[in-house]
């Protein structure tokens, strides 16, 4: 399933010497989930499968950029990338009408954020 999301980055603004924002539409692919069966015969079990998502591309229109996934992945490093493609994935989450799970107050941000790019894009 197609999923998109904002991210946005800040950048120094050299002849300003200032920080101004540049608004990443980030687009991936999102594997719905299937939850694991752990009860019953063996031959019946499974374990969990999907739930994830995976960066394709995303644009900046500020700046003109547009960027496939393996270059978003070298822009934005591992970390940054682990981000995106959660917010990808909460959002697949909710189209497929499952609950959120947080267990944090930094995760009730994430999730204030992604309710935002669901119902902008």
């Amino acid at each position: 399933m197609r999923v998109k999301t904002r991210w946005e980055e800040w950048l120094l603004d050299m002849p300003e010497d200032r920080a101004v924002p540049c608004v990443w539409v980030v687009e991936g692919e999102y594997e719905p989930y299937t939850p694991a069966r752990l009860s019953g015969p063996p031959e019946d079990c499974y374990p969990a499968e999907g739930g994830y998502a995976e960066i394709t591309e995303g644009y900046c229109e500020e700046l003109g950029i547009y960027l496939d996934g393996s270059e978003m992945h070298k822009r934005f490093g591992e970390k940054g990338i682990e981000q995106i493609e959660q917010r990808l994935a909460d959002v697949g989450i909710q189209r497929e009408g499952r609950e959120l799970y947080y267990d944090s107050e930094a995760d009730g941000d994430r999730r204030r954020l992604n309710l935002f790019a669901l119902e902008d894009l």
